[in-house]
């Protein structure tokens, strides 16, 4: 299949991009090394916070729960890209678990 646009990562910067891909109805497609979203969230420690406030890391057309605090734990962050993916309802264009060995531009 012929896509106009594969995001490779599905972290903060990938879902992003998928949102995006989406609004402006493209044929995307998203390769995930691991088989979750979250990128780098996945990796922290079980009490990495955010450092800077929640309304500087949350989508603008999706707000992130108040309940979170002012500097949501890394927990809060990875259940918010998780709703952040439900509702716009971007998980059937994710394939998790691949590796990409090679990049080729046409």
């Amino acid at each position: 299949m012929i896509y106009d646009l594969i995001i490779i990562g599905y972290g903060v910067s990938g879902l992003s991009c998928a949102k995006e891909a989406k609004a402006n109805k493209l044929n995307f497609l998203v390769l995930e090394k691991s088989e979750q979203l979250g990128g780098c969230w996945t990796k922290a420690l079980k009490n990495t916070t955010l450092q800077t406030h929640r309304k500087f890391y949350q989508y603008q057309d999706f707000k992130m729960p108040h309940n979170y605090g002012d500097y949501p734990s890394r927990d809060n962050v990875i259940q918010y890209l998780k709703t952040v993916e439900s509702y716009f309802d971007l998980n059937k264009h994710v394939n998790f678990n691949q590796n990409v060995k090679l990049i080729e531009y046409v």
